[in-house]
């Protein structure tokens, strides 16, 4: 018999396993459409805060629907989400390519192509990925205190998740995976997502 903690523990995972790859589309999508449209440079600078911004909303509305029995004040926890994935994306996108050229570099000289780029992309991704993921647990952890949860578990499992997802979406990167294979990465990326955090959120009924 599956307990209330599972039940609620599996939604949670189904929300994260929608909401990153349904809002990272439709982040895409504003980000690029502002850059394409107006082809400034300052619109295209803007897409790339927006439109991660975006994506954290929609990734905000999804967790909060799974949360709200704890009384959360939703827009709280909407607008921190929202900024810190906005933040944590571009620390990723920063800090990830100055450890891929880095990682590049070193390993070049003794290492075929294909085995280069895969390494780099994994160094690069984990290690990225962890400091965006501190970011966005610090800043729902912040929302999660006040609820007496444990902030610090929630920002290391946060973390996590953002470094082996941030990995494993480098790695389909340097594939051609097409569009249906970068969208179910991104489930992928969300069904990890969930799954390491499920196991800080007490459920509603305890």
């Amino acid at each position: 018999m599956i307990s209330k903690d599972q039940r609620f523990r599996r939604r949670w995972v189904l929300a994260c396993s929608l909401g990153i790859p349904i809002g990272f589309a439709v982040g895409q999508a504003i980000s690029f459409g502002m850059g394409f449209t107006t082809g400034s440079a300052k619109i295209w600078a803007m897409g790339f805060i927006i439109g991660p911004g975006i994506t954290g909303m929609v990734v905000g509305i999804a967790q909060w629907l799974i949360i709200r029995g704890h009384a959360l004040p939703a827009h709280r926890w909407l607008v921190v989400t929202s900024i810190s994935w906005a933040a944590g994306h571009g620390v990723t996108v920063f800090v990830g390519n100055a450890v891929y050229g880095v990682v590049n570099l070193a390993l070049w000289p003794t290492a075929n192509l294909a085995a280069v780029w895969t390494v780099s992309g994994v160094v690069s991704g984990a290690l990225s990925g962890a400091i965006g993921g501190v970011l966005v647990g610090l800043a729902q952890g912040w929302v999660l205190r006040e609820r007496k949860w444990t902030s610090h578990h929630w920002i290391q499992s946060t973390s996590l998740a953002w470094a082996i997802g941030h990995a494993f979406i480098n790695v389909v990167n340097l594939t051609a995976v097409g569009v249906v294979g970068s969208a179910l990465s991104w489930v992928i990326y969300g069904l990890v997502y969930g799954t390491i955090t499920s196991r800080q959120i007490p459920s509603q009924n305890r």
